[in-house]
């Protein structure tokens, strides 16, 4: 026998579950470290990709040819930072993670909530940086192990557990 639930309460169901995602008491903004990129440097003459080791006339730091640069250690390129933020739910109490059958992963920090079209940027994530982590001091954290797809319906929200 096929149980018929109303569209209704799938709507208030996502309704309030956004609301937890999107409610700065419920949850928080959290800057994803991308690994960074090659950023050829500004500083020294570039031929073909690498670096003479002279200096480019107008770059913001001279010097002379016996040195090296000072932005880029004579390495003609300088990586680069990529960042981005997404909003989570942070859950540092084991006894509040969502358990699943016999998964246990002991090397977990923390469960994270968020929502499916944040996923892919967590997926690329080298470390993130949870904003409610004051203990630490920003301590950057790593997936523990595969995100997995959470809520009724079509795959809308995942939980990702991180670790140090």
């Amino acid at each position: 026998m096929a149980i018929n639930i109303p569209q209704v309460v799938f709507d208030k169901y996502f309704e309030f579950c956004n609301y937890l995602l999107e409610s700065d008491n419920f949850s928080e903004v959290c800057t994803i470290y991308y690994p960074p990129i090659k950023e050829t440097c500004s500083n020294c003459v570039n031929l073909a990709g690498t670096t003479s080791n002279n200096y480019s006339h107008g770059g913001p730091a001279p010097f002379s040819f016996n040195n090296n640069c000072e932005l880029c250690g004579g390495a003609g390129f300088r990586e680069k930072e990529v960042t981005d933020t997404i909003r989570l739910r942070t859950y540092w109490s084991r006894k509040d993670w969502r358990k699943f059958g016999t998964i246990a992963i002991p090397e977990a920090a923390c469960m994270v909530i968020g929502k499916v079209e944040d996923l892919p940027k967590l997926l690329q994530a080298k470390d993130i940086v949870l904003a409610s982590d004051e203990t630490t001091l920003q301590a950057r954290y790593r997936l523990a192990g595969q995100p997995f797809f959470n809520g009724f319906g079509p795959n809308t929200y995942f939980i990702a557990y991180l670790q140090k």
